[in-house]
C-alpha cells in the first residue's frame, strides 16, 4: 500500500475544516489547534516505508478510533 491509498482511505474519517476551527461533526464540538492538519498527515505518511506504511495500515484497521490520527503518535 502507497501513501496516497493510505490517506484517501482514512481521509472521510478526518476532522473536517471549517475555517479557523475544525468541526468534529458528531458532537458539533469546535477546537482549535489540532494534533496535525491534513496536509501535514499526508507528508509524514510520504515519509514512512512500505513496512510502515503496512504497519499503519494494520493499526487503522484493528483499532476502532474516531480519529485516526490518534494512531501516529505511536510512530
Amino acid at each position: 500500500m502507497d501513501a496516497t491509498s493510505l490517506f484517501l482511505s482514512i481521509e472521510n474519517k478526518l476532522p473536517k475544516e471549517y475555517g479557523s476551527f475544525r468541526k468534529r461533526i458528531s458532537r458539533g464540538y469546535k477546537y482549535s489547534d489540532p494534533i496535525m492538519s491534513n496536509e501535514d498527515l499526508k507528508k509524514k505518511l510520504e515519509t514512512l516505508s512500505f513496512d510502515e506504511l503496512d504497519k499503519v495500515y494494520t493499526r487503522l484497521q484493528y483499532t476502532k478510533l474516531k480519529n485516526p490520527t490518534l494512531v501516529f503518535l505511536g510512530l
